[in-house]
């Protein structure tokens, strides 16, 4: 396949699914409560990627050892125990509710922390009224934040978070 055929099809790739992102709608709840989180196609496919790149590298752990190449081993092995296999386990809590985000005519709830350990426990909630300005993370995440500093996270990747930042910026704009 010639080279310009492969990266118009990583293009067309990459730029729908940005585009499915950006055209889908924050989930409406029950009681009128609107709610927006990580898109579960892409995560997946981020989890059998991770898990993938994981596998390759156990793969070519052991066929190094097979074939008697016992150089590079222990540093590779190591980078699979540290970085590898906790990599699928991550991403994987981006299908657990610990990173919506949750807004109604009041007031935005969602996670204080970008990411790690300890998101579940660092909800907050912070009413509009409070918003002082919102801006972007040095690793992409969106946030909103109150006057005192506290901040509300998320992703662009998360479905529906233009209908969310459509909401905060009227609420800013008064």
């Amino acid at each position: 396949m010639p080279d310009w055929v492969r990266h118009l099809v990583i293009f067309f790739l990459v730029g729908g699914i940005g585009v499915a992102i950006a055209c889908t709608k924050a989930r409406v709840l029950e009681n009128g409560r609107k709610v927006i989180r990580m898109n579960r196609p892409l995560t997946i496919l981020l989890v059998l990627g991770a898990a993938t790149i994981v596998a390759l590298a156990l793969w070519t752990l052991l066929w190094g050892l097979i074939k008697g190449n016992v150089e590079g081993v222990p540093t590779l092995l190591g980078l699979i125990i540290i970085c590898g296999l906790p990599l699928p386990l991550f991403i994987t809590t981006l299908l657990t509710d610990m990173y919506d985000v949750y807004w109604d005519e009041t007031s935005v709830t969602g996670p204080s922390k970008v990411y790690g350990f300890g998101v579940r426990k660092s909800r907050i909630t912070i009413p509009f009224s409070e918003i002082s300005r919102t801006g972007t993370t040095l690793l992409q995440s969106n946030y909103a934040e109150s006057r005192d500093g506290r901040r509300i996270y998320w992703s662009g990747a998360y479905t529906g978070c233009s209908d969310l930042e459509r909401e905060i910026d009227a609420h800013l704009a008064d």
